[in-house]
């Protein structure tokens, strides 16, 4: 007997591609507008606004993150030529510190 079941996985937004996961992203799209619009108020050569995205385990926090990196590449060009969004591992447990990235 041959199992033809995929194998199990957690659902991980990191691996969607950008326009799937953007067409998925509906709750939030207030949010992520505001977010990027922080973004773009941001100047270069001054310290960027700073965001901490906060909430229980489930919320979507990953989600939103992700979303801000997708709406960066596929939508606008201006902060591309700027800015490049850095996705690490959701859990990476083998950094404690800022030193360990």
């Amino acid at each position: 007997m041959t199992d033809t079941a995929p194998p199990f996985a957690l659902y991980n937004p990191g691996l969607l591609p950008p326009d799937i996961l953007l067409s998925e992203f509906t709750a939030r799209r207030p949010l992520l507008a505001r977010l990027l619009d922080i973004i773009r108020t941001n100047e270069l050569g001054e310290p960027p606004q700073h965001m901490l995205v906060v909430g229980a385990r489930g919320m979507g926090k990953t989600t939103l993150l992700c979303a801000i990196a997708a709406s960066i590449e596929l939508h606008e060009p201006e902060l591309k030529e700027d800015w490049q969004p850095v996705v690490f591992d959701e859990e990476s447990r083998r950094i404690g510190d800022l030193a360990d990235f």
